[in-house]
């Protein structure tokens, strides 16, 4: 049986586990099943050197704060809890820019699983 690390966001009963994107970085994704699509701070993508086109493909995406717009950008592999996921579209959002503080990367929805 393989384990996976999986931990308790501090203060609440969300969770935690590290995922690496291209080979390239470990990024904490918060585990959210109520989400449909995996998304990715903006500042983390930078990190990662993933490249995207800013005039590609934006989506609507309906949040709890009103409808926002995100881009999608796909990476060539996504590993986190012992499944890959290859040539993967993933959505990238400025976290800081939309005056989100947090302590994770990345989202992953249920398009993940």
């Amino acid at each position: 049986m393989n384990e996976f690390p999986v931990a308790r966001l501090e203060g609440t009963n969300s969770l935690i586990t590290l995922g690496v994107v291209n080979d390239a970085l470990s990024f904490r994704f918060l585990i959210d099943t109520s989400s449909s699509n995996i998304i990715l701070d903006y500042s983390s993508c930078l990190l990662a050197g993933l490249q995207w086109n800013a005039q590609g493909e934006q989506v609507l995406l309906e949040t709890a704060n009103g409808i926002i717009k995100a881009d999608v950008v796909e990476v060539d592999k996504l590993e986190c809890l012992g499944i890959r996921r290859t040539n993967q579209d993933v959505l990238m959002l400025d976290f800081a820019g939309r005056g989100i503080s947090c302590n994770y990367d990345g989202i992953l929805g249920l398009d993940f699983f």
